[in-house]
This record gives structure tokens, sequence and C-alpha cells, in this order.
């Protein structure tokens, strides 16, 4: 048991970067009206798991910590600078 759990733990270092990537890339690629509230709703839940992941890594002092803290940096500063279609930007957090 104890191996599948390091196995666990070893592919979260890599699965939290993919999906952090997987979420910018979608919420900028994606060109529709209509789906615009399911996809920001999608990148929103994205976030959360990946910020849960980080706590649960720093919280338990593993090794990847870094690379969870940043892809969760790059999720936020990819939402900030989200454009939507009709060229409004998402409000920015400094004036």
């Amino acid at each position: 048991m104890d191996l599948v759990l390091q196995f666990f733990v070893d592919w979260l270092a890599f699965l939290v970067p993919a999906l952090a990537v997987w979420a910018v890339i979608g919420i900028h690629v994606y060109r529709s009206d209509f789906h615009q509230p399911t996809i920001d709703a999608i990148y929103f839940a994205a976030m959360l798991v990946i910020g849960a992941l980080t706590w649960r890594t720093m919280s338990g002092n593993d090794s990847h910590w870094l690379v969870h803290t940043a892809s969760l940096g790059i999720m936020i500063v990819g939402g900030v600078m989200h454009k939507r279609d009709n060229g409004d930007e998402q409000p920015h957090l400094a004036g």
C-alpha cells in the first residue's frame, strides 16, 4: 500500500502543472459567448483543485511544493490576463 501511495504522490508533481497548462490554454483558446460561463466555471474548479493540492503538498512538506505553487501562480496570472470575445478585459487587480 505504501508503494501505491508513493507512486500517487510522485505523479502529482506532473499532474498539477499539466492541469494548469490545460486550463490556461483552454480559457484562452475557446471563443464562444454561449459556453463562456461553463469554461470559466471549469477554470475556477481547476484552480480550486490545484489550490487544494498545493495546500496538501505544502502542509505535508513534500519535495515538489514549489512546482505546485508556481502552477497556481501561473493560473492566477492567466486568469487575470484573460480577454473576452467582445474585447473587454477582465478587471485588473491594480489600477
